[in-house]
């Protein structure tokens, strides 16, 4: 049975939440000197996240077109769906994966 008091509770967690959020941005950007210089910052780090990606995905790209290695149809599949939605830690991954693998083959020769 719901009372007033749980009602309340429910109100003020919601409530609380999204304050403690706003008053962090808030501090945040206060720090780093303001919210054009925040935004600035944020945009530069997306810009390198993005370029780092692009060069990871296409070195995977030319490695299995030239047949450097061969990709399981698991990692072609969480490729095909879009290196801009996967993370990079991921993406970094599946590109150890193949080029450990690549340069353990060559050392053995």
């Amino acid at each position: 049975m719901r009372t007033l008091w749980s009602d309340f509770r429910k109100w003020w967690d919601h409530w609380s939440y999204f304050k403690r959020k706003e008053y962090i941005i808030w501090k945040e950007t206060k720090r780093k000197g303001g919210p054009l210089v925040r935004r600035a910052k944020r945009l530069e780090r997306l810009d390198e996240i993005r370029v780092t990606k692009e060069a990871i995905y296409s070195d995977l790209e030319s490695g299995w077109m030239l047949g450097d290695f061969r990709i399981s149809l698991e990692h072609v599949e969480i490729l095909r769906d879009g290196r801009g939605r996967m993370p990079l830690s991921e993406l970094e991954q599946i590109y150890i994966c193949y080029r450990t693998m690549q340069n353990e083959s060559i050392s053995k020769f």
